[in-house]
């Protein structure tokens, strides 16, 4: 993720600068050419994107992620339908927010 956000942001300097972008006197040219190596030796994203997840069920079969739980604990909360009462103390509203938040991410 972050070699692909360094590469736009670069590609966008480099198309604010127009065809001074790929000149070495620019800064923004060096910039250009290593986030291009960045994302080669960091690995393809293609190839992560295919591992990581079955990297996780892998573990997650194995019991080492509590990955399955969590899942069955997330649908019986769906299921309930019942919302979470939020109290009236102070940041209340913003600590469930981000339970929340964390269920799904």
């Amino acid at each position: 993720f972050a070699t692909e956000t360094l590469d736009y942001i670069v590609d966008e300097g480099v198309q604010i600068h127009g065809g001074y972008g790929f000149m070495q006197e620019y800064e923004i040219e060096r910039a250009y050419r290593d986030s291009r190596i960045n994302r080669i030796f960091e690995g393809t994203n293609e190839i992560n994107r295919l591992l990581v997840p079955g990297m996780y069920l892998k573990k997650a079969m194995k019991g080492e992620l509590p990955l399955l739980q969590k899942a069955q604990q997330l649908q019986e909360e769906l299921i309930m339908l019942a919302p979470e009462e939020v109290g009236d103390g102070v940041l209340e509203q913003e600590k469930y927010l981000v339970r929340n938040a964390k269920k799904i991410a």
